[in-house]
């Protein structure tokens, strides 16, 4: 009877999971995916890594540049691939807690491996499935531990190939996680010589393949100089108060992610509970995320309770010893808190351009029917103004034009993906920041000064004006040709 009552718990849980992650394939998709889109349809349209493009993560961009390009030989236009990359995303997220579920039941019972993996599967540090760097981040780092204990089982020159390689895929979703290098090379030399020695090699090789590929396509010394370029050009990452970095967030989803330092902290009580087996894959799931968590720290303008989100993973391990300091009759203290985060961060709460009029699912209103976004659902608000950019960029924007699109709010970049002009812009990050780092980008790449600057204004209500740096280089080098429902369009003045 009790068997059977587990079985139920167990599906009704991944059952949860596997809509929450049909809910945010559908739902939560918002500024950042646009974003991460944007910066792989430039790089499979000619712009080069560490040449034309100074954004700040795209050394993240590889998974998405082949899903766009396997989706445009498919269907000739981009319409609609949005919501590909985030099925596609959600089903590579479901195929990678699948398999850490199957690793646990080497250690825990189906009970334990179900709730640990179902947290991670639905408390993803940004709401969307697209495979971002964010979502990157996480999927490597589950890959990465499973590596590790693969090296538990079978020290051998394949495993330390295999955890080489997610280490140096870690570092391309977030470049700051070469800090994790240096543990991982600690343990393997120690468990194995010949092992540790392979992982170093494989890491150096990696990483100078990778090199080499961008600087035989850019030049040594442009290379060097754009990766100045990346850091000096963003000034959305720049350094942050200790008081923003600690501003405490009244928001829902926010709110959750502080269940998992708690769960940490409770699990490192419970770690002495554990036997060895147990204890290895709590220590470098906790490990992994901590890393994470300080990776992210370091290079993004975001506050702590944000990015408590990127310790998931060690909160999902530390359901294990958090086991075993509940007896079996307390177990319901985990599944209550496991449906908690379902029902609220998962089938409730949303990220995205729906959380636009609120965070609750019940705010959602519509479903956008044209353009890169076609079947993502949107507020009707949202809806509106993506079918009026979409008309505004066609009628205004051509081909042979090089595009930028700027305004006084955040831009959403997926209008770059509305014509075949080329971007003006070194990086497409929804800034809505601008300094003469753009004319300085224009003097080294002339065919990217732009022909047409797009600036958002709904009905021509805002106008650029000259208290901005923006402003002043628009009124003085160009006029305005046409008034949309969304856009201004300026060309430069005869």
């Amino acid at each position: 009877m009790v068997e059977k009552k587990s079985s139920m718990q167990n599906l009704i849980l991944w059952v949860a999971a596997i809509l929450t992650l049909i809910k945010s394939a559908f739902v939560e998709y918002g500024y950042d995916a646009s974003y991460h889109i944007a910066l792989s349809w430039r790089h499979i349209n000619g712009d080069r890594l560490f040449g034309e493009m100074w954004e700040p993560h795209q050394t993240s961009s590889f998974v998405l540049d082949f899903l766009m390009k396997v989706y445009h030989v498919i269907i000739p236009s981009m319409t609609g691939v949005a919501l590909y990359l985030q099925v596609v995303g959600a089903v590579a997220f479901f195929c990678v807690v699948y398999f850490f579920y199957r690793s646990l039941l080497k250690f825990v019972d189906k009970n334990i491996a179900t709730i640990a993996s179902v947290i991670l599967l639905v408390a993803r540090p940004k709401g969307m499935t697209l495979l971002e760097f964010s979502n990157l981040l996480v999927v490597f780092s589950v890959c990465l531990l499973l590596c590790i204990l693969f090296v538990y089982e079978n020290a051998s020159c394949l495993s330390a190939v295999l955890t080489a390689g997610f280490t140096c895929l870690m570092l391309l979703a977030y470049p700051s996680t070469v800090l994790f290098f240096v543990p991982v090379f600690v343990f393997l030399i120690r468990r194995n010589q010949k092992c540790g020695w392979t992982y170093l090699f494989s890491c150096i090789t990696f990483g100078a393949i990778y090199v080499c590929v961008h600087v035989f396509q850019n030049g040594f010394s442009v290379f060097i100089q754009n990766i100045f370029n990346i850091f000096g050009g963003d000034a959305t990452h720049g350094v942050k108060s200790l008081s923003s970095f600690f501003r405490f967030e009244w928001d829902v989803p926010y709110l959750v992610n502080t269940i998992f330092p708690m769960m940490i902290i409770a699990g490192f009580f419970g770690r002495k509970r554990l036997n060895e087996k147990e204890k290895q894959v709590w220590l470098w799931g906790v490990l992994i995320s901590s890393f994470s968590f300080v990776a992210v720290a370091l290079l993004t303008n975001l506050g702590i309770f944000t990015i408590f989100g990127y310790l998931v993973l060690g909160a999902a391990v530390s359901v294990i010893p958090l086991s075993k300091m509940l007896s079996e009759k307390k177990e319901y203290i985990l599944v209550g808190v496991c449906f908690a985060i379902v029902i609220v961060r998962g089938l409730w709460v949303i990220n995205g351009y729906s959380s636009i009029n609120g965070r609750f699912i019940t705010n959602i209103e519509n479903i956008i029917r044209e353009g890169p976004a076609e079947g993502i659902v949107a507020p009707l608000s949202i809806v509106n103004e993506t079918r009026e950019s979409l008309s505004d960029w066609k009628k205004n924007v051509s081909e042979e034009d090089s595009v930028l699109a700027v305004g006084d709010w955040l831009v959403d970049s997926i209008v770059y993906l509305y014509s075949e002009a080329e971007v003006a812009n070194y990086s497409t990050i929804d800034t809505t920041t601008y300094s003469d780092k753009l004319e300085e980008y224009w003097n080294i790449y002339p065919k990217k000064e732009p022909s047409v600057i797009a600036y958002k204004s709904y009905r021509g209500e805002n106008m650029p004006t000259e208290d901005t740096y923006i402003g002043r280089l628009i009124l003085e080098k160009y006029e305005p040709v046409a008034i949309g429902e969304q856009w201004i369009f300026y060309r430069e003045k005869q």
